[in-house]
Parts: structure tokens; sequence; C-alpha cells
């Protein structure tokens, strides 16, 4: 019963501890909600913590980037654990401190970027590495940065303002946006007095538009001393009445841009600051002729209809004698004044109500001024003040002084119930170009007289007066739109009492705009006839012009003809009714010229470009469109190309609007052929040498029966020859003959055309073309050619009966280049007969090439021929006859493309009946193959290395080039003379020249005096007299070898370079100086630093020395001297000719005055080699110049640099597992014992084969070690990777099946990270093998103590598990399957889910 207790107990707590979707004290990274749009050159802070973590409660932190164009990327930035963590597009910016992480507690940090870039835009992941015991919740959250440019601008007029206690201000600051995203906008306007440390703010108007004022200008703000106004748009103003003293100092506005985040909350994005004004406020008592401004308006609210007066009054000194003009003021804008003399004036708004006598000002004293308006109209109301400013007078003219204004009044007006309406039939309206622009207002309520004024205004700008018709119907019209009215274009009508029209004729796009009509009613005469009501209505027009409703589109059916075809065009033109005009314009498709071909006017006049003759043109009139059509009869080449017509629209006589089609393409066509001939009298003809040959070619078909001509030419080609033409008849019958007179045309019929060859050879077999091409005329009368066709008849002329043959052996020959070949081609035995002349043709196949060419002929009545062979082969070749049967051909000066197959042809004549000579028999001999070899390189330069040391005595040194072994006695030899400064630190370049055409080139314009010498034909010499210390380094000479080809061309055949001369210059008389010469011999491993001295020697070092050091060094198993780094005599580091990725691994030092050092850092296996130094000392000399005096060089510091050496060891650990058919599970461990390097990264494969360890194994999955995952095998999907420790790895196979049995293992490889950041794979080991297999009943076997912990743990368990109670054993393991079970689920799902990250 106990048993059973604890058995329940512990199922109970097993059931308890299952995971059931839920996760308790779950790792959760937090960072800010996204997306978060900041401005570019802005500072951003993004924030971010772990939560539900059980490891150390400092936890580490990685923030990484991954951009919108590679969303798959990661770049990686900063991390709180590895200071090196960032890839190099960040370093500079991370360890200038730009970008940092802030850590505000152990688990929660802040990243700061100080100045965002453009380029910072992404999904930015922060990354805890992982610190608690078992993989649980997550370890990275995601947010995406928007940088957007910053586009706030706040801006003033500066100025130095200068007022007086009591006086008023107003500022203004213009403040915009043109951001896209949703943002609101604060201002606030500071002031920096003398006493203030930093700027105080006066005034505020936040985001949500409330205004704040600021310290020590509440009870101002309240009394209504300090406000802040939006007054449009972009201008925010500040007004301050009543100065004090304090006010005095700097004033600037601030402009801030705020954007809502995705939590709600709002973030400032970017601000502004504008220029600063300049204050300055004396107090009012020491102000010389100091004067004020009072104002008097009614108290209490009026009524419309009512009067208005408001007084101005001036208190000043001796006022009688000063001079003082007056403005009241509305709003801030004038509304009327007085000038210093005494004359009034009123602001526009009020011009037309003070001509109506609606509007007064009366001087009432020299101190009183009053303003009455009656009646008053409820515009009237707003905040009245008055100005005034003194005059200054001279020379009759006045200039206003300083202001003062008064305190402001506010002056409601009650708007009196009106009956009077204004309707309009449209509130937007649109009419064509040239069309009546007509709008109409509707009146209602009204009692007595009206009138009417339309105005027009462009987009934002002011009203202007269209025209107006008065209460007494006189018509008045606006300064632009007089003269349309006068012509009548533009008038206003009464067309019934209650409506007003106003007619545009003929409208334009300047119409384009807003009107408004606005209707006045006035009172009775008696009773003043005043304006007692007013109202308004607007209405938007658009006018859309010609241009935009005009459309031309050129159409055909017919872009595709054949000559003597028409060609019909439409071009349709779609818009308003307007005249019209149309040009078409042609451009032949041979050429890149427009021409005109006619022109209709829209007054219906015709104006022809090109001949009429076969051009049409109709107008065709549809509702909708015009079609203008333009037929083209009798088509030719001469008329195809691009067509395109042109319409213009004219209104009144001017053209309105002109619209060009598109180009519509159309091709003339040659008629379809329909020639065709045949040839006879049979395709392969024989005959006898010696007879008559007779060939037959007629037309059988043409492409018409009459009109057709054809051009006929016979063409023969013989076996292996080219084409030639025999003789031809052009289409107009003339015959040309060009094979002389064997050949003849007969044509019996008219189409037939036969060729008659007499006396036919051998030599005529071959193939005979007749080419027939017809031609036809076009509608012009130009003959063209349509299509040509051609036939061939095989003739074959047997040879009479004959012995006469060529020998036809072959050969081969082998020459030396510049040598001479013989060939020879003799007749067999009974081929030679006294009265048988010979034709030879000697004939070569070039190397590599498979097309024969023939060198000469000679003929059989002892003409030579070179036809067809070049001058300088002809002037090579030497024809014989060393006997009556044989035949000899010599070629001199053979070169290498003279090699190839030679052979002749021997072609027999004999005299005929005649007395004319005919071929009676050919043969051909044999080939001789003739291989040419070229001259073989046998230059060598002396290779000895000679050290020259100088003193100071400007003596002289001799560079040596000994020619010691050549090519060919008619080498001729190009030398060059190298110098490389520094002794091999630096690059080498010429300085002197022999060339091979015996001319000398001074090269180095540095050195103006060198001797050359040759003092016998290999030897070559270069003598550098009165030598300076300038003239030390390394000296040698390069060779070239050139021959002259029998073909009379240059060619370089070797080239080779002598040894070096070593030129050192030694310390002047006296000097001691002299270098260290330590040789030492250094071992290091990959990656660390090596320090390099070079120290001078004792009594070398002098005060007035400056020195000059040269870092060289040697690579292993190389010869070459690379220079490092040269630090001059004036104090400058030269890092020319070594790559970025060394130089940033080099640093100079200068640890004493004697001593000069060079570290470089990671070093590597490539850096391994020989490392030394040279030293030149240099001294003023008497005309303040620096001169090198000495120079010596330090010993050898030969590095070798150890590659971290391979101790990678997986184990290996053979096991079987055997596993029923409950669907269970197994595990492939892999645990990597000992490894190379605490740098590595692993990549893991595990691999399967069949279960006898038989047939190939497959890849599976794989970990790579960028920390990606890679399922490799499709059939086995559901893989679960597991890493529990850093160097354990597993692969778990979920529902095993029968057909995952066999043999698993894996396969490590490690890889490490060269100090020139480059992947270096330094070790491969294998795992051993887990041997699984099925039966039907059993339970799984995991290897997974045996694999991760050795085998101690299982044999104690088993001992354990035989000592206790079956149901305690059956308890346990119970137990103990759950808990892995659940364990491994947990993790190795998680990794499924999440990429793999290293573990610290």
């Amino acid at each position: 019963m106990t048993q059973l207790r604890g058995t329940t107990l512990l199922f109970s707590l097993l059931s308890a501890l299952l995971p059931w979707d839920v996760c308790v004290g779950e790792r959760v990274v937090h960072i800010d909600k996204g997306p978060l749009y900041r401005a570019m050159g802005y500072p951003i802070s993004i924030s971010c913590n772990v939560t539900g973590f059980s490891g150390p409660s400092v936890q580490m932190f990685q923030f990484s980037i991954y951009k919108p164009e590679n969303p798959g990327s990661e770049i990686k930035i900063i991390s709180t654990a590895d200071p090196n963590i960032a890839y190099t597009k960040y370093q500079k910016r991370v360890s200038g401190g730009d970008i940092e992480i802030e850590r505000l507690a152990g688990a929660s940090v802040l990243l700061r970027i100080r100045e965002l870039l453009e380029d910072d835009s992404g999904e930015y992941e922060c990354f805890t590495p992982i610190s608690d015991g078992s993989y649980l919740g997550s370890y990275s959250a995601k947010t995406t940065v928007h940088v957007i440019p910053d586009t706030l601008s706040a801006s003033t007029n500066p100025a130095t303002l200068s007022k007086t206690e009591g006086q008023s201000l107003q500022l203004e600051c213009e403040v915009s946006s043109q951001t896209y995203q949703h943002t609101h906008l604060s201002v606030t306007w500071f002031l920096l007095g003398k006493d203030d440390s930093a700027p105080r703010p006066i005034i505020s108007l936040s985001r949500d538009l409330t205004l704040d004022p600021g310290e020590g200008f509440q009870e101002r703000y309240r009394a209504g001393s300090v406000s802040l106004d939006k007054v449009q748009d972009t201008t925010y103003r500040l007004s301050v009445s009543r100065l004090q003293l304090t006010d005095q100092g700097k004033v600037h506005c601030q402009a801030s841009e705020w954007i809502q985040d995705a939590d709600r909350s709002w973030y400032r994005i970017a601000y502004k600051d504008s220029e600063a004004f300049t204050l300055q406020v004396q107090p009012i008592d020491v102000v010389s002729d100091s004067f004020s401004a009072g104002i008097e308006a009614p108290e209490g609210e009026l009524r419309e209809g009512d009067a208005l007066e408001i007084q101005c009054s001036i208190e000043a000194q001796n006022i009688q004698e000063g001079y003082f003009s007056v403005a009241w003021l509305k709003n801030d804008k004038e509304v009327a004044g007085f000038g210093p003399t005494g004359i009034p004036s009123v602001g526009p708004d009020y011009s037309s109500r003070e001509r109506e006598g609606a509007v007064k000002m009366v001087k009432k004293s020299d101190k009183d001024y009053l303003l009455a308006v009656r009646p008053v109209r409820t515009e009237d109301a707003g905040k009245y003040l008055c100005r005034v400013w003194r005059e200054e007078k001279t020379a009759g003219s006045f200039s206003r002084g300083q202001s003062q204004d008064s305190g402001a009044k506010h002056v409601a007006v009650t708007a009196i119930e009106r009956k009077l309406a204004v309707t309009t039939l449209h509130s937007t309206l649109k009419v064509n170009e040239g069309d009546v622009l007509r709008l109409t207002c509707g009146v209602s309520g009204s009692s007595g007289q009206l009138s009417v004024t339309w105005q027009h205004r462009v987009g934002h700008g002011d009203f202007g007066d269209v025209i107006s018709l008065s209460r007494y119907g006189v018509m008045e019209a606006g300064v632009q739109y007089r003269q349309r009215t006068v012509g009548g274009d533009v008038r206003a009508l009464r067309t019934t009492p209650e409506s007003f029209t106003l007619e545009i004729a003929n409208a334009l796009p300047t119409d384009n705009g807003t009107y408004k009509c606005t209707v006045s009613e006035w009172g009775p005469e008696a009773m003043g006839g005043g304006e007692v009501d007013k109202n308004s209505q607007e209405v938007n027009t658009e006018v859309l012009s010609l241009d935009s409703l005009m459309h031309a589109q050129l159409k055909s059916r017919t872009v595709r003809v054949r000559e003597n075809e028409e060609i019909e065009l439409f071009c349709k033109v779609k818009g308003p009714r307007f005249p019209l005009s149309v040009t078409w314009n042609f451009k032949h498709s041979a050429s890149a010229a427009r021409e005109e071909i006619v022109s209709l006017s829209h007054d219906g006049g015709i104006s022809w470009r090109k001949t009429r003759r076969n051009y049409q043109l109709r107008t065709e009139v549809q509702p909708d469109e015009v079609s203008f059509v333009l037929k083209v009869f009798g088509a030719s080449s001469q008329e195809g190309g691009k067509y395109q017509c042109v319409v213009d629209a004219f209104l009144r006589q001017t053209r309105r609007a002109s619209k060009s089609s598109n180009e519509v393409a159309v091709q003339v066509l040659k008629p379809n052929s329909r020639l065709s001939i045949s040839v006879g009298p049979r395709s392969l003809l024989q005959q006898s040498a010696g007879s008559d040959v007779q060939l037959e070619c007629t037309v059988l078909a043409a492409t018409t029966a009459n009109a057709s001509r054809f051009a006929v030419s016979w063409v023969f080609r013989p076996e292996g020859g080219q084409n030639r033409t025999l003789l031809s008849a052009d289409r107009d019958s003339v015959l040309e003959a060009e094979a002389g007179q064997r050949y003849s045309l007969i044509r019996r019929k008219a189409r037939s055309y036969e060729l008659l060859l007499r006396q036919a050879g051998p030599g005529d077999s071959g193939s005979y073309y007749c080419r027939v091409e017809e031609w036809l005329q076009d509608p012009h009368g130009a003959w063209g050619p349509l299509a040509s066709t051609s036939a061939v008849i095989q003739l074959l002329v047997s040879p009479r009966e004959s012995n006469f043959s060529v020998t036809k052996g072959k050969s081969k020959v082998t020459v030396h280049e510049s040598h001479q070949v013989d060939l020879r081609c003799t007749l067999g035995p009974g081929s030679l007969t006294p009265t048988s002349h010979y034709a030879i043709t000697w004939s070569f196949v070039p190397a590599n090439s498979s097309e024969k060419v023939m060198l000469m002929q000679f003929s059989h009545d002892g003409l030579l021929d070179y036809r067809g062979v070049n001058a300088e082969l002809m002037k090579r070749m030497v024809f014989s006859r060393p006997s009556q049967g044989s035949f000899g051909l010599s070629i001199q000066n053979m070169d290498a493309g003279d090699s190839g197959r030679y052979s002749c042809q021997v072609d027999e004549y004999q005299l005929d009946c005649e007395g004319k000579w005919q071929q009676r028999a050919t043969d051909r001999s044999g080939v001789t193959s003739v291989n040419v070899l070229q001259t073989e390189s046998n230059l060598h330069v002396q290779k000895d290395n000679v050290n020259v040391t100088m003193g100071n005595q400007q003596g002289s040194f001799t560079i040596n080039c000994n020619i010691t072994s050549y090519s060919s006695a008619a080498s001729v030899f190009e030398v060059t003379w190298w110098r490389r400064p520094g002794y091999g630190a630096e690059e080498p370049h010429p300085i002197f020249r022999a060339a091979r055409n015996f001319t000398l080139q001074h090269l180095d314009k540095s050195r103006k005096r060198l001797l050359f010498g040759r003092p016998r034909a290999t030897l070559y010499t270069l003598t550098v007299p009165d030598a300076q210390p300038s003239d030390g380094g390394q000296y040698y000479c390069r060779v070239e070898e050139w021959l002259l080809s029998p073909r009379n061309s240059w060619r370089k055949i070797a080239e080779d370079t002598s040894g070096y001369l070593n030129v050192l210059f030694q310390a002047q008389a006296g000097s001691n100086f002299s270098v260290q010469k330590l040789d030492i011999d250094l071992s290091i491993q990959e990656g660390d630093m090596v320090d390099l001295r070079c120290t001078l020697g004792p009594g070398s070092l002098t005060p007035t020395s400056h020195y000059a050091i040269t870092w060289s060094f040697v690579p292993a198993n190389s010869s070459e001297k690379v220079m490092l780094m040269q630090f001059s005599h004036d104090g400058l580091l030269d890092y020319r000719g070594v790559n970025a990725e060394l130089m940033k691994r080099m640093v100079f030092s200068r640890p004493s005055r004697g001593s000069f050092g060079l570290s470089i850092q990671n070093m590597d296996a490539g850096d391994s080699g020989r490392y030394s130094c040279q030293v030149d000392e240099y001294q003023l000399d008497c005309k303040g110049k620096w001169q090198q005096r000495a120079t010596d060089r330090s010993g050898v510091t030969s590095v070798n640099v150890r590659q971290t050496e391979s101790t990678l060891h997986v184990l290996k650990h053979d096991d079987n597992v055997t596993v029923s058919d409950q669907q269970d599970s197994f595990v492939i461990v892999c645990n990597i014992t000992s490894y190379s390097s605490a740098a590595s990264v692993f990549e893991v494969t595990w691999w399967c084969r069949q279960a006898d360890g038989k047939g190939e194994s497959r890849p599976i999955f794989r970990a790579r070690r960028n920390f990606t995952l890679e399922h490799l095998d499709k059939k086995k999907d559901g893989l679960l990777f597991g890493r529990p420790r850093a160097t354990l790895y597993t692969l778990t196979v979920p529902d095993a099946q029968s057909s995952d049995g066999g043999q698993y293992y894996c396969r490590v490889e490690e890889w490490l990270l060269s100090p020139r950041n480059s992947w270096r794979k330094i070790a491969e080991d294998t795992s051993g093998y887990l041997n699984v297999s099925f039966q039907e009943q059993g339970s799984v076997r995991v290897l997974e103590a045996a694999c991760a912990y050795g085998p101690i743990p299982i044999v104690l368990s088993l001992l354990i598990a035989l000592l206790v109670l079956v149901v305690g054993a059956l308890s346990y393991k119970l137990w103990k399957a759950g808990g892995r079970s659940a364990k491994r689920k947990s993790d190795d799902s998680f990794w499924e889910s999440n990429p793999l990250k290293p573990k610290p």
C-alpha cells in the first residue's frame, strides 16, 4: 500500500511537472515596440531588458541590424560581452562613442546612437546570450527603425531692435516641416538676458496647441501682456506689450517636431533654433524727446449700423514744435492714418467705403485724431491700436523716426439679423477654352437697391476686381479686364431682379480660379444711402486648355504594301470643334531628314511640297472626331518610311494648340518573284576531251509576262577551286565575256541562254552555274532587281587515254629558320614525250589550315605567273627545270609561317589539228611536308651580385651587363639599366636604355650625366660619375634578344636579367655612423604581435642629424624584398605599396632618439620572413638644405609564425540501440572532448548508412559554423537539434519508424578566423557509430549518458536498480523517462524554432 501511494504521488508530481503549453518563469526579452520613425542627424535610444531568467543578475546584451535590402543577413553592431564584435562599417562609430550601450540595471540596457545616418534604417535585434541552465523562452527581440529626412526648419529675419520701456514688441518665426509621417509641431520663444547662463523660455505653444508661459512671465501672460499666436499656417507671432528693462537680450524661437510611437507615447524627433533678434530696451527717463500714444474706443459691444469712433492721442513735450504721423491699426493691419503734414490716408480694405463716405478721419487738435466708421460692420470687429511716429524734417522732406504703440482695444460688433442671401447654381464649373464662361448669382431677401461686384483670384492669392454693376446700373471693369470688356468678351448682366450674371466669352486657361460674387444692399437716400447689407458666394472654375483637350492619332491598315499598291493614312483628331490645319510629314527609311508633303490650312488653302501626282487628300467629319485622309497611289520604295500628321487649332486666327500624332512606319515591298529556271541537257554531263560542250539555261516562269527583264551570268567552279565568271549579259542583253574566246552565249529564244564551250579539256571539269536575276520597273520608272536564282550542271571531261603520270612519293623535310628548302616535281616513267608541253602549278597548304594557296604557275608556253602571292614570298622563290622531266621550286630564308604541305600539279598540252595547244592530261604529285624550326632561346646574362661601398670623394661606379651566351649570331640586343632606391625597399625604375636600333635613351631625368660603354659585342657598361649618396641603391640590367625574321619583321626571342650591384655610401671621413647588426631568430604564435628594433651604433647619434628609416621584408620561400614603410628625415610616414590590411596592423615608434621600432599585430603565417631596416643620416649643408651624409643597414630578424595546431577530438564510443514499434525516439550524440583554440567554431554534420556498414553514407542534418541549421534529408523533416553545452551537440529522431534503422555518426569540422579576417578549417574528426535496429516490442535506449558523461553513471544506475524494489524501480524509470523526454522536447523544439547562438 505504501508503494502504491508512493507511485500515485509520483505520478501526480509528474503530471504537475509536465508542460501543458504553459511556461512558468519563461525568459522574455523586451524591446521598444516599433516601427520607430526617427530623423536623420538626431540621436536615438532603444531600450532592451530581459525578464524571467534564472542565470546571473548581470545579463549580457548584443545588438544587430538586418537591412531591408538583405533581411536575412545579420550585421552585428555592439555587445556588452565582446568589444570587438562590431562589423567593419560600425567599428569606427562604436570605438568613437557614437554608438554605445548604457546599462540601466543588470537586466536592462539602452542602445544609444548619437547621430543617425540614412543607412541606419533596418530591423534591430536585441539578443541576450544563454545564461540559464536550460533553454526556455525567447532570447531575442526585434524592432524596426525608419530613418527619415530632417525637413524641419525655423527661420526669422534677425535684426537689432531698439525699444523704449513701455513700448510693444512683435516678432515672427516661420516654422515648417515636409515630413510624410503624421507629426505635431511645438514652438517656444526664448530670451537670453545679460545675466542668464542659458536661454529662458518666454512662452510655448505645445504640440497639442496649449500655451505655457515661462517662469517669470506667468503674471504678464495672465494680464495679456505676453501672447503667442499662430497667424498663418507656418507663422508664429510673439507679442509683448509694455516692454520691461529685463526683456533686453537675445530672443529666438525653437521649433520641435513630435511623432507618436507605436506604444502611444510622443517622442521629439527633431528640433531647430532660429537666428536670434537682439532686443535693446532703454529706460523711459533717459529717452530724449520721449512721447507716448494713447487710444480711446467705445466700451461694450456695437451693433451693425452703429457708429464706431476711435480716438488717438499723443503725449509729448512741445508737441506743437514737432511733426508726428498717426495710424490706426486693426489686427496689425493699417486702416487709416495721417501724415506729418496732416494729410489723411486710407488702407486698401477701407478705400471703397471711404469713397462712399462711410469712413472719415478728423484731426481734432495737435494731439487728438479721430477715426469714424458709420455704419459699422461685423468685419470691423477686432483689436485696434494707435501707432505714432516722430518725423524729422530735412531739406523739405520727412524721415520717419522711432515709433510708439498705444495699448490695444478690442471692438466687438454684433450682427443684426439679415435677410439678404446669395446663392450660386454651381460650386464648381468646368468649361473648355474658347467657350463662354457663365456664372450666375441668385439673390433673395433684399428690400433695397442692389449692386454686384465680381472678383477673381488664382490659387491662394488675393481677389482682384473683374467687373461690377452698381445699384444705378453702371458697369465698371477691373484694370486687368478693361480691354476684354471693351472688346465685348466680359460683361455683367442682371437678367432678372433676383439674379446677376457674369459672362466671359472666349475663355482662356488664365481664367482658371475662384470667382466671388459680392451683392450689396443699399439703404434709402433719405437715410444717407449707405450700404446696409452685403453677402457673397464663391465658385471654383476650371478652363480646360485646348492643348489638353485635343488629341491626334495616326492610323493605317496599309502599313505593309507591295509596289503599285495604295497607301491610305487616317489622321484622327478628337477635341472641341475649332478651325484646324493639318500638315503631313514624311521621313524616308534611308534618311534622317523629315520632309513636308502637303499642308491643309484652317481656312481651306492647300500647299503642296511634293509632286501631287500620286497623292490625294480628303476630310471626313464625324460627330466626335475629324479624320484627315492621305492616300498614296502606285506606291514605290520612295514612299516607304515614317508618316506623321501635325494638327494646329486656331481661335480668332491665332494658333492656340498644336498636336503631333504618332509616327506610322509604312513598308513598301517588292512584288513577290515567281522566277523559275531550268538547265540542261542533264544535271550531270560527261564529255570527252577535245569535244564542244553546249549548256542550256531557260527561264520557265517570271513575275510578269512581258515587263520582266533578266540579267544572266555563267559561272564556273573547278573542283577544289574558286568561282570564275565566264560571261554575263545584263538586263539590256549587253554581253561581257571574261574568260576568253572558247566561251560564247547563244540565244535561240527570248528566255533561253545557252553557253557554248569549244574544245573542252579535263581542266574544264567542274560545276557550271547559270545565275538569273529578274528586274522590274517601279511606278516612277526606275529599274530594280527582284530576286535571283541559279541552277548547276556538273561537267566531267574525260581525258584521252594517256600514260602521263607524276611521281607521288610523300616526304617530310625539317629545316632551320632562315635556311632554304628545295622541292621537286618529277614525271613518271613513260610520261615524257617530245611533242608535249607541260604546265606546272605549285600549291601550298599552311600548317594548321585546310585552305590551299597557289604559289606559282609555269604555263605550257613558258610563262611564270605569281598572281596572288605576296611580293616578299615571291622574292624568296626560285623556279627551276633541272631536266626535261623534272621541275624544281626553291624557297629561301624559310620561317615558321612557311611550314606546311607542298605539292605540284602538272598539265600536259599537245597541239590539235588546228595548231592550237590543248590540255590532254593532268596529274598531281605527292605531298612534301615541311617543318621550319625557329631559333631557340639561349640567352644568359651574368648574375653575380656585387656590393660596392662608396666614400664621399665623389667617385664613380660602373654597372656591367655581360652577356655570356646568346641564341643566334644574327641577334640584336636591347639593354635597359634599372635602379631600385632603398636597397630593395622601393619599386625599381629604368634609368638608361641602349635600344636595339643603336639609340641611347636617358630615362631618369634626375640624373643628368650617365656614361654608356660597349667594350665588346657582348659587354655593355653604364658608369655613374661623381656619385652622390642619393645614388645609393640596387642596380641591375635587363637584356632583350631580338632577331630579324626572314619576312623582315623583328621578333623578341628571349629576355634575361643580370645580378644586383648594391651601392652603399659610407659616412664621411670622421663619422662613426653605424647601425647595430644583430641577427635574431623569433618564433611566435599566430595572432600574437612582434616588436622589431633598429638601433644606431655607439657614437652614431648626433644632435645636428636627422634620420630616415626604411623597413623592408623578404617573405619566407622568396627572394623578393618588399618595402613595409618609410619614415623620412622630415618626419613623414610613407606606406606606399603596402596593402591596407597590413598597414592597419603596423605601428611605428621611436622609443629613444637612437632607436626605431616597428610593431606588427595579429601575425599570421604570411608574415613569416626576414625583416631588416636601413637608416640614412641627413645633415644641413651651408645653404640650409638637408643632404644625405651616411647610410647603413641593420642585421636581419627572422620571424617564424606558428599556425594553431589541431587538437580536435570527438568521442568515438560505438553503441547499439534497439527501438520498439511504439514510435519512440532515439538521440545521436556528438561530444567534442578537445579542441584547438578557445576561438574555434564548429560545423557538425550527422550521417547515416545501412546497418551493416555497407553502402554509401548520406548526410541528414548540419549545424553550420554560422549558426544556421540545414535539413539535408527531406525524408527526415522532423529532426530535433540540441546543444546542451558548447561542446555537446545532439540530434533527436522523433517518432522513429523502421525505415530509420541504420548506422549513424557525426563529423565535426573545426574552423578558426585568421588574423586577416578569413576563415580557415584547421581540423576534422568523426564520432563513433550508433547502430539503430527495430523490434516489435521493447523500450527505447538513449545513448546519452555514455556519450555525454562516460559509461560509469550507467553501470552505477544499473547496480542501484537491482537493489531497489520493483515498484521503486518502475517509478524511478517512469520519472526519469518523463523528465528527460520533457526536457529534451523542450530543448530541441527551442532550437528548431530559434537560430543557433554560441554559448559563452
